[in-house]
């Protein structure tokens, strides 16, 4: 049994990789089936994410100029993140409970007996939106102005992928820096929406 190629596309998929284990692609194909199996809506964004989202080539202009063994290694990161996610589904779909995948948060709908309930699955490795922004502002502001940052919650509770937290933290980095610059040496106070992060 292998993953089907709805899963993963003709090519460029990192379990298309020669080196790749079959004993790995195996529980994967294993799992799909499950899910597959369940009929359970939103199944085609799972499809997609997975088929997407764990290429070797995917990404922008600048992360293709990285070295492969690099983006290798980011494919397997999403890989391992996506295979949670499936494991946690289908293990849901066993039980009876799921009524629905999103793309969105959270990952899963679910319901037991007349109680609703949805589960988000993320990895150690990705950390929750909020801190991953304050790491990325704080390395970046290090050197710079002299501010004080508060991140304010609106919403999101999750992980994000790292590459979004680098584009929000590098225009809210931007954005600091302006007005600093517009405020001379007088002391001030501004907020900044972080749309996309909720935050």
């Amino acid at each position: 049994m292998d993953v089907p190629v709805d899963w993963t596309g003709p090519s460029g998929h990192v379990l298309q990789e020669p080196w790749m284990k079959e004993s790995f692609r195996e529980d994967l194909a294993a799992l799909i089936s499950d899910l597959e199996a369940s009929g359970v809506p939103g199944l085609d964004g799972k499809r997609t994410a997975f088929r997407t989202g764990c290429r070797i080539d995917r990404g922008s202009r600048k992360s293709q100029q990285l070295p492969r063994v690099v983006r290798q290694e980011q494919a397997v990161n999403a890989l391992l993140n996506q295979r949670a996610e499936l494991l946690v589904g289908a293990q849901l779909a066993k039980a009876g409970v799921l009524t629905r995948m999103r793309a969105d948060t959270p990952d899963f709908e679910g319901r037991w007996g007349s109680e609703e309930f949805g589960v988000e699955v993320t990895t150690r490795a990705r950390p929750e939106v909020s801190e991953a922004l304050h790491q990325v502002l704080e390395q970046s502001l290090w050197e710079g102005p002299d501010v004080l940052v508060t991140l304010v919650r609106t919403g999101k509770l999750f992980s994000e992928e790292p590459e979004t937290i680098a584009e929000v933290g590098a225009r809210v980095i931007a954005e600091i820096t302006q007005r600093v610059a517009d405020g001379g040496d007088e002391p001030g106070s501004a907020v900044i929406p972080v749309p996309e992060l909720e935050l």
